[in-house]
């Protein structure tokens, strides 16, 4: 029992939903007087099992565009009863039966809007359609729409007056209203009628463009330059990108010709300190040659003092020998020690060398890692700026173009209902 409740309240929620968006799709056909698909859109609905009182409302004024009157009566008299105090159902049924043409029904319900919406400017649209309908004086009718004009002016009930004025044989109050009409609204419909009509007293040429074509024109420009602005916005990003890349092309030659020079350096460096090692060893060969000399000096100067014991006799001779034996160890030490200190040396010049080479290719190492970041980061910041000025100028060429064809929509609605409503008049 629970699930099949949860599922009635499921199929409920889902048919307000469908109902809400079937409703606002009317309602915008229904503003841009779309009458004809407004009531197929329609078709799928029961209008009998309508009860909410804004959808009746809607359904009426569709009946009404279509000027099927007996219809739309049916409905929204089914609102009226629902709640007659409304201002909405008021003012509908006050309008068709001024389209019906009866005035006596008209005035029973204007009285009735009256009553609940003294302050509202469609009072006097409602009494200037009825008092018209009826065919009251110019005066009444002029006077009905000046009020209106006071409390608040409407560019379509502005040319109305102006043409009352012409009616009335008031040219100058007629010449003035249309150059009012002309300097609140600047362009459209009924500002290009009003510019007809003062042509037509004062006896001036027609302009060659109407202001909205004038207006189209304009729009065309402003947005024919902001497309070149924005083309050119384009060019000067695309140049700087390929300036960047160029500069970063230089970069990496300069670099690798750096790197160039410093191999072609370091192999001068290798060759020069073979050159040095060789002219060690061949100066230690020398020494180790004096060297040999003098020991052999040595050497024979200890025979020399072997022979003079033998000769001296043998009691000195020991002696003798003892030093002959202590100076050739002498000797043999010292050639050692002579031997292992230029080895030493050419060794250590061997690992400085060595360590400054390692320490060079390492800063060169880290060197062109740091170009290289700092390059990318350029680079990724210059690609960020372009897709960015990209974006904004394809953002701003779509708004342009929405507010042009809603411009033109505007356009094209306006000029109906005003054909509509001149045809009516």
């Amino acid at each position: 029992m629970l699930r099949r409740v949860d599922d009635e309240e499921m199929k409920n929620v889902e048919n307000k939903i469908n109902e809400a968006a079937l409703m606002k799709q009317i309602k915008t056909l229904v503003l841009q007087e779309r009458y004809e698909d407004a009531l197929r859109a329609l078709d799928d609905v029961d209008i009998n099992k309508i009860r909410n009182l804004s959808v009746l409302c809607l359904v009426g004024e569709v009946y009404m565009g279509l000027e099927r009157y007996d219809e739309a009566e049916h409905i929204l008299l089914r609102a009226y009863e629902k709640k007659p105090n409304t201002r909405r159902i008021l003012d509908l049924l006050t309008t068709l039966y001024i389209d019906k043409g009866e005035y006596s029904e008209a005035e029973y319900y204007y009285k009735e809007f009256i009553g609940v919406a003294s302050r509202d400017l469609h009072r006097y649209i409602l009494r200037y359609r009825l008092d018209k309908g009826k065919g009251e004086r110019l005066s009444v009718l002029i006077d009905t729409l000046e009020k209106l004009k006071d409390y608040e002016y409407i560019e379509e009930w502005a040319y109305e007056l102006a043409a009352l004025y012409d009616a009335a044989g008031e040219k100058k109050k007629c010449i003035h209203e249309c150059d009012e009409i002309v300097l609140w609204f600047g362009h459209g419909e009924y500002v290009d009628k009003a510019i007809a009509l003062k042509c037509r007293l004062t006896g001036e040429p027609l302009p060659v463009l109407t202001t909205v074509q004038q207006h189209r024109e304009e729009e065309a420009r402003i947005a024919a330059e902001e497309a070149e602005a924005a083309r050119l916005e384009q060019e000067r990003v695309e140049a700087q990108r390929k300036a960047a890349e160029e500069e970063a092309a230089r970069l990496e030659a300069e670099k690798a010709a750096e790197m160039a020079a410093g191999q072609q350096e370091d192999a001068a460096i290798t060759v020069e300190n073979e050159e040095t090692g060789e002219a060690i060893n061949e100066e230690t060969a020398d020494t180790d040659g004096a060297d040999q000399v003098s020991e052999a000096d040595k050497v024979g100067e200890a025979a020399s003092a072997v022979g003079a014991a033998v000769a001296a006799g043998f009691g000195g001779l020991a002696k003798a020998v003892l030093s002959a034996g202590e100076a050739l160890k002498g000797v043999a030490e010292h050639s050692k020690e002579s031997t292992e200190s230029v080895g030493e040396a050419a060794e250590a010049e061997a690992e400085k060398a060595a360590a400054e080479e390692a320490a060079r290719q390492e800063a060169e190492k880290a060197a062109a890692e740091e170009a290289a970041r700092q390059e990318a980061e350029k680079a990724a910041a210059e690609e960020a700026a372009r897709l960015e000025a990209e974006r904004a100028a394809a953002e701003e060429a779509a708004r342009l173009e929405a507010e042009k064809a809603a411009a033109e929509e505007a356009a094209r609605q306006e000029a109906e209902k005003a054909a509509a409503e001149e045809a009516a008049r």
